[in-house]
C-alpha cells in the first residue's frame, strides 16, 4: 500500500478531502455523467446536439443530475428531456 493511502486510511481522509483533487475529480465525474447520459439518448435515436454536454454538466453542477438518467430513458426527445427536469429546451 502506497504511503499516502495507509495515511488516509488511518486518519479516515481521501482523496476529494484535498480542495484541489476534489475539484478535479467532480469534474470528471460531472463530465461522465454527463456524457452517460447523452449517450442513452443517442443509444434511443434521439438527436443530441454538442451543446447538450456543456447543458448538461451544469445541470448536474446546480444539483438536478440525480434526475437525468430517468429523464433521458423516458423522453420523446431532447426538449421533452429538458422539460423533465424542469428546464425549457435550448434554441435550435
Amino acid at each position: 500500500m502506497r504511503v499516502g493511502r495507509a495515511l488516509g486510511a488511518r486518519e479516515g481522509t481521501g482523496p476529494e478531502d484535498d480542495p484541489l483533487l476534489g475539484a478535479l475529480l467532480g469534474r470528471e465525474r460531472t463530465a461522465g455523467q454527463a456524457d452517460l447520459v447523452g449517450s442513452i439518448l443517442r443509444e434511443r435515436g434521439i438527436a443530441v446536439p454538442e451543446s447538450f454536454a456543456a447543458r448538461a454538466a451544469e445541470t448536474i453542477d446546480s444539483g438536478r443530475g440525480a434526475r437525468m438518467p430517468a429523464a433521458a430513458l423516458a423522453c420523446a426527445d431532447e426538449a421533452d428531456f429538458w422539460r423533465r427536469l424542469n428546464e425549457d429546451a435550448p434554441e435550435p
